[in-house]
C-alpha cells in the first residue's frame, strides 16, 4: 500500500529513495507507537493494582477514613513518578530481587 502511494507520488524520487521510505516510515511508526502502548499497559496495571488494593481493604472492613489515609499515602507525587521497573538499575537498594 505504501509502495503504491509512493509510485504515484507527484514528487520525483529515485527508486532507491522510494524503497528506503518503505522501510523507514514503518520503523518510525513503530518507534512512536510501541512506547505509547507500553506506557498505556503499565498505567493500566497500576490502576488494576489500586483497584485490587481498594477491594481488599473493603473486604477487611476498613473504615472510609482508613482507606482514604492509605490511598493518600500511596498516591503521593513521589510514588507516581517512579520510572518503569525495567529502567531501574539492578542491584540497587530498592530492587533486592535481581
Amino acid at each position: 500500500m505504501l509502495g503504491d502511494f509512493l509510485a504515484q507520488s507527484p514528487f520525483p524520487m529515485s527508486p532507491d529513495a522510494k524503497q528506503s521510505l518503505v522501510f523507514v516510515i514503518p520503523l518510525i511508526t513503530l518507534a512512536i507507537v510501541v512506547p505509547l502502548l507500553v506506557r498505556m499497559w503499565y498505567s493500566m496495571k497500576i490502576k488494576q493494582w489500586e483497584m485490587s488494593l481498594k477491594h481488599t481493604m473493603l473486604e477487611r472492613g476498613m473504615s472510609v477514613e482508613e482507606i482514604k489515609a492509605v490511598l493518600e499515602a500511596t498516591s503521593s507525587k513521589h510514588s507516581r513518578n517512579v520510572p518503569f521497573p525495567m529502567a531501574a538499575a539492578c542491584g540497587s537498594k530498592r530492587d533486592e530481587a535481581c
